[in-house]
């Protein structure tokens, strides 16, 4: 599954519409699933990919990007059902 998103947030200084000063930014999500059979049924496996960017070129303030924009997150997930 390929998923995008924009998402425009209020300035990031105004801390009364935007809480935890986001920058504007695009997401996109790449979501892959696979349910196994024969002797491993009930397993499956899921890898997700995140990617967060910064919409704002103009932000340079660190505190603005760091752990909030220009980011990616990896995820891989095994799950069994009973």
């Amino acid at each position: 599954t390929l998923a995008a998103g924009y998402y425009d947030l209020p300035e990031p200084s105004n801390a009364a519409l935007n809480k935890y000063s986001m920058p504007s930014y695009w997401q996109f999500n790449f979501d892959v699933k696979y349910d196994f059979g024969k002797i491993l049924k009930g397993l499956d496996l899921d890898f997700l990919y995140v990617y967060k960017a910064n919409a704002l070129q103009t932000a340079t303030n660190p505190r603005l990007i760091f752990n909030k924009v220009n980011m990616s997150n990896v995820n891989l997930i095994f799950n069994y059902h009973f």
